[in-house]
Protein backbone atom coordinates (compact mmCIF):
# COMPACT_ATOMS: atom_id res chain seq x y z
CA UNK A 1 0.00 0.00 0.00
CA UNK A 2 1.14 3.72 -0.85
CA UNK A 3 0.52 6.80 0.85
CA UNK A 4 0.01 9.65 -0.73
CA UNK A 5 1.50 11.90 1.33
CA UNK A 6 0.86 14.91 -0.75
CA UNK A 7 -2.59 14.61 -0.64
CA UNK A 8 -2.23 14.17 3.16
CA UNK A 9 -0.68 17.70 3.71
CA UNK A 10 -3.17 19.54 1.49
CA UNK A 11 -5.66 17.85 3.49
CA UNK A 12 -3.50 18.94 6.95
CA UNK A 13 -2.95 22.59 5.30
CA UNK A 14 -7.10 22.81 4.85
CA UNK A 15 -7.91 21.32 8.49
CA UNK A 16 -5.53 24.19 9.71
CA UNK A 17 -6.95 26.99 7.69
CA UNK A 18 -10.24 26.08 8.45
CA UNK A 19 -8.86 25.85 12.67
CA UNK A 20 -7.62 29.23 12.30
CA UNK A 21 -10.74 30.91 11.08
CA UNK A 22 -13.11 28.81 13.58
CA UNK A 23 -10.74 29.72 16.40
CA UNK A 24 -9.85 33.57 15.47
CA UNK A 25 -12.23 34.81 12.61
CA UNK A 26 -15.30 33.91 14.11
CA UNK A 27 -15.03 35.13 17.75
CA UNK A 28 -13.36 38.20 16.32
CA UNK A 29 -16.58 38.97 14.81
CA UNK A 30 -18.61 37.84 17.87
CA UNK A 31 -16.53 40.21 19.67
CA UNK A 32 -17.12 43.47 17.46
CA UNK A 33 -20.67 42.94 18.70
CA UNK A 34 -19.23 44.22 22.08
CA UNK A 35 -18.35 47.30 21.02
CA UNK A 36 -21.56 49.17 19.49
CA UNK A 37 -22.75 51.90 21.57
CA UNK A 38 -24.64 52.53 18.54
CA UNK A 39 -26.42 49.08 18.38
CA UNK A 40 -29.83 48.87 17.75
CA UNK A 41 -31.79 47.57 20.65
CA UNK A 42 -31.96 43.75 21.13
CA UNK A 43 -34.27 41.43 19.60
CA UNK A 44 -34.81 38.63 22.19
CA UNK A 45 -36.86 35.71 21.91
CA UNK A 46 -37.84 33.42 24.88
CA UNK A 47 -35.77 30.58 26.73
CA UNK A 48 -32.46 33.44 25.87
CA UNK A 49 -29.98 34.39 28.57
CA UNK A 50 -29.50 38.23 28.24
CA UNK A 51 -26.17 38.80 28.80
CA UNK A 52 -25.98 42.21 30.56
CA UNK A 53 -22.45 44.36 29.91
CA UNK A 54 -20.52 47.52 29.64
CA UNK A 55 -17.68 47.56 26.84
CA UNK A 56 -15.74 49.31 29.74
CA UNK A 57 -15.90 47.13 32.54
CA UNK A 58 -13.06 45.03 33.34
CA UNK A 59 -15.28 42.20 35.04
CA UNK A 60 -17.09 41.87 31.79
CA UNK A 61 -14.07 41.76 29.74
CA UNK A 62 -12.91 38.90 31.63
CA UNK A 63 -16.07 36.80 31.49
CA UNK A 64 -16.38 37.86 27.83
CA UNK A 65 -14.54 34.82 26.27
CA UNK A 66 -16.74 32.35 28.35
CA UNK A 67 -19.72 33.73 27.39
CA UNK A 68 -18.17 33.82 23.67
CA UNK A 69 -17.37 29.96 24.00
CA UNK A 70 -20.76 29.53 25.04
CA UNK A 71 -22.55 31.20 22.58
CA UNK A 72 -20.42 29.42 20.05
CA UNK A 73 -21.15 25.74 21.76
CA UNK A 74 -25.13 26.63 21.56
CA UNK A 75 -26.28 28.30 24.04
CA UNK A 76 -28.56 31.37 23.14
CA UNK A 77 -27.04 33.93 24.48
CA UNK A 78 -28.20 37.98 23.74
CA UNK A 79 -25.54 40.35 24.24
CA UNK A 80 -26.87 43.74 25.96
CA UNK A 81 -24.04 46.55 26.25
CA UNK A 82 -25.40 48.82 28.95
CA UNK A 83 -23.69 51.35 27.31
CA UNK A 84 -25.94 51.42 24.42
CA UNK A 85 -28.88 54.25 24.38
CA UNK A 86 -31.21 51.79 22.22
CA UNK A 87 -30.74 48.97 25.37
CA UNK A 88 -31.90 51.12 27.86
CA UNK A 89 -35.22 50.17 27.99
CA UNK A 90 -34.07 46.54 28.57
CA UNK A 91 -31.94 47.62 31.76
CA UNK A 92 -34.84 49.76 33.07
CA UNK A 93 -37.09 45.73 32.09
CA UNK A 94 -35.09 43.89 33.90
CA UNK A 95 -33.69 46.29 37.05
CA UNK A 96 -29.68 45.89 35.60
CA UNK A 97 -28.05 47.90 38.42
CA UNK A 98 -24.49 46.16 37.96
CA UNK A 99 -22.42 44.38 35.03
CA UNK A 100 -21.66 41.60 34.69
CA UNK A 101 -25.28 40.09 34.65
CA UNK A 102 -27.69 37.31 33.06
CA UNK A 103 -31.03 37.12 33.26
CA UNK A 104 -33.51 34.52 31.13
CA UNK A 105 -35.40 35.88 28.89
CA UNK A 106 -39.15 36.38 30.62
Amino acid sequence: MKINFAKINKWLVTLILVLIVVLFAVPAGLRLSMLGHQAPPAQIKAGETLYFYRDDCKACQRDYPKVIWEKITGKKIIMINTNGPANQELVTKYNITEVPNKAQQR
